[in-house]
């Protein structure tokens, strides 16, 4: 008898791993039921959750299922249900893969001789979907074009759900959309009785297939999406990373080797940091707060370039502020008028990159997603194509540069 897979797709925190466990519930033997977990890097918490559980979990970290795993994955599956004999079989994949090539893999040769796929569930934060759109393009309609059925999480802001939904019945008319607690829903019972899975022609088996054909426009990360107001307004350039990846570093070797240090002005939005013998405008600026409070700070910037002669900016980010909240300071507020980003560096370690890239939330993949150059500290070379691979797989376009970041002028 061919084993059901259900495939639950989402971005970081959206809560798949929460809707997993829901499903779980309804299960009487936990001993028959196979887990397969991609996500990127070496520790996944999910998976120790789950492993709480008793069910059977193999975990593919590498990569993603949907690209460079593809091959991987299919001779996983099949390994595993030669050794195992299970009655279902659930897929929790990246955040950024693409569902549509999932379901793809899924549907390879190999696979539907034993199994197929009986469901695909996408996740949604209904409060962070706007953000998700605008940052990652195709991947997230990807997930939700191709999904038999829409869950939304994160519902505190009724206006927002409701922006949300629009948003996501323009992209999948046809599949329903829950915003009901999970907890009043038998999901298994849903899943294998009410449910009824899309067929996918050949037409649409792939995201951009199906955004072209539905004149949906993606707009690419990087310098490609900059708006630049004018030749005449100042430059900045941005310096993003988690903390300790050696951003404050990095900027102060690049200030020694400006001709006129003074002519510059270092902006940081962390904590204590000095630069360089020059006075460091602090700023805080957050995930939470409001446009007025964005602008707030815009003001602060600006009076500081009204008071001193400024050739150019340079911006140390907070690690955990998203990168749209930069766009908003940068793009719509009064600054508009005056500065423009010029660069963006994105500032990480072999370390972070295998381990805490995905636990630390959607604030460095923004970052990440957004680099126009990705300089990848050197350290530790026998680890260092497996970094790139990962971080290529996030950000394809950006040029990733192993330094040590010493005194090498990158933008000059």
């Amino acid at each position: 008898m061919s084993i059901p897979i259900t495939i639950i797709s989402g971005f970081l925190g959206a809560g798949k791993t929460t809707f997993l466990q829901q499903i779980l519930k309804y299960h009487s033997d936990l001993s028959r039921i196979l887990i397969i977990e991609n996500d990127f890097g070496q520790v996944n918490f999910d998976t120790q959750l789950l492993g709480t559980t008793g069910v059977n979990i193999r975990e593919l970290t590498s990569g993603c299922i949907c690209c460079s795993l593809q091959g991987d994955f299919k001779t996983a599956l099949l390994q595993t249900l030669d050794q195992l004999d299970v009655d279902a079989i659930y897929i929790e994949p990246s955040g950024v893969g693409k569902l549509s090539d999932i379901l793809a893999a899924c549907e390879s040769p190999e696979i539907t001789t034993i199994a197929h796929v009986q469901a695909a569930i996408t996740i949604i934060d209904a409060t962070n979907a706007p953000l998700f759109i605008r940052n990652f393009g195709e991947f997230f309609k990807d997930q939700v074009a191709h999904g038999d059925a829409l869950f939304l999480t994160h519902q505190e802001l009724p206006e927002q759900v409701e922006l949300t939904i629009n948003l996501l019945r323009e992209l999948n008319p046809s599949a329903p959309i829950h915003t009901e607690d999970w907890a009043d829903i038998n999901v298994l019972e849903y899943i294998t009785e009410s449910l009824q899975p899309t067929v996918y022609s050949e037409e649409t088996c792939h995201c951009d297939h199906w955004i072209d054909r539905h004149r949906y426009e993606y707009t690419p990360s990087g310098a490609s999406k900059r708006i630049m107001s004018s030749v005449s307004t100042i430059p900045i350039y941005v310096v993003t990373g988690f903390l300790s990846s050696g951003k404050t570093t990095f900027i102060n070797q690049q200030i020694k080797l400006r001709k006129m240090p003074a002519a510059t002005l270092v902006i940081s939005g962390e904590d204590d940091i000095s630069h360089h013998n020059l006075d460091t405008l602090s700023i805080q600026l957050d995930n939470t707060m409001t446009p007025e409070q964005v602008k707030t700070v815009a003001h602060t910037i600006q009076d500081v370039i009204q008071k001193k002669p400024v050739r150019e900016i340079w911006l140390e980010w907070n690690g955990m502020t998203s990168f749209q909240q930069l766009e908003t300071l940068i793009y719509q507020t009064q600054l508009s008028r005056i500065v423009h980003i010029q660069h963006v560096y994105f500032m990480t370690t072999c370390d972070f990159v295998d381990t805490m890239l995905g636990p630390t939330g959607l604030a460095p993949i923004s970052q990440l997603m957004n680099a126009d150059s990705i300089l990848l500290r050197h350290e530790n070379r026998s680890r260092e194509q497996a970094s790139m691979a990962l971080l290529k797989a996030w950000n394809p376009p950006g040029k990733i540069i192993i330094t040590n970041y010493l005194l090498w002028d990158l933008h000059s």
